[in-house]
This record gives structure tokens, C-alpha cells and sequence, in this order.
């Protein structure tokens, strides 16, 4: 028997909205941007950080059917993908920076990423996949992608960590050391490119080797001409053996 007071211990708490991952793919153009993130379905990750590979699965429910649903997960392999940045912003939610390889950009059939299918009951209805229709299916010769984890979905420095090592930007000792923080600082304001550049030694350029110029060549042939002149008459002479 529930009372009149909404506030009261006898209520049960009403459920906190669960925070969905957003995911945007930009090309080379200004009008190439899509969100492959969609009302009515779910993205989800998994990183892999032994293997370095990353999954990208989406879930759609189908509103017609109870409990039936249609769900598809690509495999992101390390050498199909770069890292840009990982950011952390002011909510205390990560955003994930990377983007495609151009070679992956324009492959076809089977050098494209893995992916699997999964339906659940059955549904007369065809559900559409963003995730497959607009990354899988892209053609554009750009593809940079920018995915936003909520705070309420993340671990703190702990899935930074994951993050970090699943793109090799940290050793595995790194990754023991980041995990284990105590008094962990809030991932807010994190730049981790910013690190890189103010931890990680500059690249030691090596000395450019310009080839010889035309001119430079003619003066060569010049010296080396006036030598074996002056070999010659000294030969003649008999100052030098034969």
C-alpha cells in the first residue's frame, strides 16, 4: 500500500534515463557528416586491448513486436584505423577521436571490416542499421569518427586506460599504472595528444641530402678532367710509373 507522498521510502525511486553513446562520421567535404546514432536503437563498444581491435555493435528494437530486435556488430581491426585524441570533457564523459585508413576507405568485399548479424524473435519489419548503411557502406574517401562514452557509461581513468592501450598509445606497464591510481583525478579536461606532446621526446629529424646540381656536376667533371690532365703530362714526363 503506497502513500500519498511521492517522497516517501514506500515509492519506489524512479529510474535515471540510461545514457546512450553517440557516434558521428565526417568526410573531406563540409556536407559529409552523419550520426550513426539513431532513436529507438542502442550503440555499444567493446575494446579489445590484447588483440588492439575494437567492436562497434548497434541494437534496434522493433516497436511493432515485443522483445524482437536486430542487432550488428563490426570488427575494427588496429591496422584499419588511427588514433586522433581522447579528450575529457567537462560532464566528466570521453570523447574518442580516430579515423579510418585510406586504403580500408576504399576497399571492397572481403578486405572491409568483419561484421555479424543477429536477430532476436521474429519481425515482418525491416529494421534499418545506421551503423551499417552509413559506416560499413560508406564510400567517402575521409572517414574520421568521433564517439562520445557518457560518464555514466565509462570508469574513469580506468577506461581511458583501456582506450590507450587498445590503440597502443601506452605500454601494458603504463597500463597496470593508470588502472591503479589512487586518488584519481577527474577525467575532465584530458587532452592526451597534449600529453604526448609535452611527455614524449621530439622526433630527431635527420639531415636532408640534396643531390648535386647541374652546375655542381659540371664543376666535378671540370676537376676531375684537369687531374687526369695533369697526370697525363706528368707521365710524359716521367715523374710518374706507368
Amino acid at each position: 500500500m503506497l502513500c500519498d507522498d511521492p517522497k516517501c521510502l514506500c515509492h519506489p525511486r524512479p529510474k535515471k534515463p540510461f545514457q546512450k553513446l553517440e557516434l558521428v562520421i565526417r568526410g573531406s567535404q563540409s556536407n559529409e557528416v552523419c550520426r550513426l546514432h539513431q532513436a529507438g536503437a542502442q550503440l555499444d563498444v567493446v575494446f579489445d586491448l590484447i588483440g588492439n581491435d575494437m567492436t562497434l555493435r548497434e541494437t534496434i528494437g522493433d516497436p511493432t513486436m515485443a522483445k524482437a530486435s536486430y542487432s550488428i556488430a563490426l570488427l575494427l581491426k588496429s591496422k584499419m584505423m588511427d588514433f586522433v585524441n581522447l579528450k575529457g570533457l567537462a560532464d566528466n564523459s570521453l570523447l574518442l577521436s580516430f579515423r579510418m585508413q585510406s586504403s580500408f576507405c576504399a576497399a571492397t568485399g572481403k578486405d572491409r571490416m568483419m561484421f555479424k548479424e543477429k536477430y532476436q524473435g521474429f519481425s515482418s519489419n525491416r529494421l534499418e542499421s545506421r551503423l551499417y548503411n552509413d559506416f560499413y557502406s560508406c564510400k567517402w574517401s575521409e572517414q574520421h569518427l568521433e564517439l562520445l562514452l557518457p560518464a555514466e557509461r565509462i570508469m574513469g581513468w580506468k577506461t581511458v586506460a583501456l582506450i590507450l592501450k587498445t590503440f597502443k598509445r601506452i605500454t601494458p606497464e603504463n597500463w597496470c599504472h593508470m588502472v591503479k591510481l589512487r586518488n584519481r583525478p577527474s577525467v575532465a579536461g584530458l587532452d592526451w595528444m597534449a600529453i604526448e606532446d609535452k611527455v614524449m621526446p621530439a622526433k630527431i629529424e635527420k639531415p636532408i641530402t640534396l643531390a648535386p646540381s647541374s652546375e655542381g656536376k659540371k664543376l666535378h667533371y671540370l676537376i676531375e678532367k684537369k687531374k687526369a690532365a695533369a697526370k697525363r703530362a706528368m707521365q710524359k714526363q716521367g715523374l710518374l710509373c706507368h
